[in-house]
């Protein structure tokens, strides 16, 4: 039994295998922090929420603050429905160097129609990988769906009360970079109506790309 072979089992996603190697790991090292952790990221991909955290939480006790281990109890947490935990770790995961804990609170933040948080974890997520398509996706969406917030609580305002929209979050910084990736990638729903100012950034950015063609 060994922890290189757990890893190897868990890499070519041999679930059972990867357990029996790390269980007898612990029979011999019960503190072993590695072994606690593929524990938990096996459990965590069976279904055993309850058995994934308790392995993933007695690894980050014993080997505080692993990235891999806090954005694994961050899915794990969300799973099971505790978003202000999953919060937590996907937090605590991203500003350790994670850039999937970032993503995931991303994810976590735009399900929960938290525009503003979504933007900004997706920042996050690129100051770490400027070229992380995924994000640049997310963060072009959460501006767009600012916009249109804006733009929405502006319509709907009473008659002589019209609201001005308040300023999104980020909305004039230069986002063409974001859309402009989102886009190459397939990654920006098509739905999505891009502002103008979007749009003329996006076709610069095409320009620029292709040699000048639109």
């Amino acid at each position: 039994m060994s922890l290189q072979a757990a890893q190897a089992a868990l890499a070519r996603r041999d679930f059972l295998s990867a357990k029996r190697e790390a269980a007898g790991v612990l029979l011999q090292a019960p503190n072993d922090p590695a072994a606690n952790q593929l524990l938990g990221i096996v459990a965590l991909e069976l279904g055993d929420l309850a058995l994934a955290k308790q392995h993933l939480q007695r690894s980050d006790k014993i080997a505080p603050g692993q990235p891999h281990t806090l954005n694994a109890l961050g899915v794990a947490h969300r799973r099971s429905g505790e978003l202000e935990e999953a919060r937590q770790h996907f937090t605590r995961a991203g500003e350790r160097g994670s850039i999937e804990g970032w993503r995931n609170l991303g994810n976590l933040e735009s399900n929960a129609g938290n525009i503003a948080a979504t933007a900004r974890a997706y920042e996050h997520a690129i100051k770490l990988s400027s070229s992380d398509a995924a994000s640049h996706a997310g963060l072009a969406q959460a501006l767009e769906l600012s916009h249109l917030h804006g733009l929405q609580r502006h319509l709907l305002a009473p008659r002589g009360r019209a609201l001005v929209p308040q300023r999104a979050p980020h909305l004039d910084q230069p986002c063409a970079d974001h859309l402009r990736v989102a886009l190459l990638v397939g990654a920006l729903p098509c739905q999505l109506s891009l502002q103008p100012r979007g749009r003329e950034r996006i076709q610069s950015g095409r320009m620029q790309l292709f040699g000048g063609q639109p």
